[in-house]
């Protein structure tokens, strides 16, 4: 019997790669092999247990990674966000150096938009551009790779712009000065999307492919959020860091015009792809969880 083809995925404990191995775990095509500092942490053995063969590594330590990759039909690619260690690029730049070295077939890699280049204007997200300057140096390697674009996720209204509850208990929207849309998918439907392109790699090498469930201005995911039993929505509350959001914004409505075709891509990629209603009936607890803690540090 021929042994599947693996794949290995870093960053699986963190909620791309985990979306990824999630996914994975469910296919029967391939096979699955997990990157990880701490092979004896919480989540890397019950990813051991459903499965997945679990690797120690760091994209520090070279040797490491060619041994992960030993045998490797593709790589899944979630590199940390800046802030997390000062040396990501480096980092990113020996992940790719190995997957070169290593004769990977397929390498997909999460990107973001560089909106210094998009807008020419000076103006940068330092996540966002660092993300893409890895992007531009895996195209000058050559390397057989796709690179997978998001915006938003869901899940951002638990962790980023969790609702706000004020001292009424009316839930506010907290939302930058913008009518804007914004692209959002839920985390969760990343993983089986990623596998769609293994799947096809004729179709997909070489190629940037934006991922989006919605595409809605934010007056639009708010009256989303008023339509759910048990909240009563009274107002747009202005972010502290909502002008930040919204020079994003309007950069993706200027230089991103064709989100309606990501849409229609990523459904048929996807075809269980939530709907930002669907996500929030389904996840009403946690939202509920991430207003809570923003009270809670509103009144310490």
């Amino acid at each position: 019997m021929n042994q599947k083809p693996i794949i290995l995925v870093t960053g699986a404990t963190g909620a791309q790669g985990g979306s990824v191995a999630n996914a994975l775990l469910h296919n029967k095509q391939f096979a699955i092999r997990i990157l990880t500092g701490n092979p004896r942490s919480a989540k890397a053995k019950a990813f051991q247990y459903a499965g997945a063969e679990v690797v120690q590594g760091d994209f520090n330590d070279l040797k490491s990674l060619q041994q992960a990759m030993s045998g490797c039909y593709g790589v899944f690619s979630a590199i940390p966000f800046p802030g997390r260690t000062p040396h990501e690029r480096q980092q990113g730049k020996n992940l790719m150096d190995t997957v070169q070295k290593s004769g990977i077939q397929h390498f997909v890699i999460s990107a973001l938009n560089d909106y210094h280049a998009l807008g020419q204007d000076g103006y940068s997200a330092q996540r966002d551009d660092l993300k893409d300057s890895l992007r531009a140096y895996a195209k000058s390697l050559n390397l057989p790779a796709t690179f997978v674009r998001t915006a938003f996720y869901y899940e951002d209204f638990v962790h980023l712009f969790p609702l706000e509850k004020d001292i009424d208990a009316y839930y506010a929207f907290g939302s930058p000065p913008v009518s804007a849309k914004l692209a959002m998918m839920s985390v969760a439907d990343l993983g089986p999307a990623i596998i769609s392109i293994f799947e096809h790699p004729a179709a997909y090498l070489g190629r940037v492919v934006g991922l989006v469930g919605e595409d809605r201005s934010w007056s639009e995911y708010a009256a989303i959020v008023r339509k759910v039993p048990g909240r009563e929505l009274r107002k747009n509350k202005a972010r502290t860091d909502g002008f930040r959001i919204a020079r994003m914004l309007e950069m993706q409505r200027l230089h991103i015009p064709n989100q309606l075709v990501h849409l229609i891509e990523s459904y048929a990629l996807n075809p269980n792809m939530q709907s930002f209603e669907n996500w929030l009936i389904k996840n009403q607890d946690s939202i509920q969880v991430g207003a809570a803690e923003v009270l809670q540090l509103q009144r310490a």
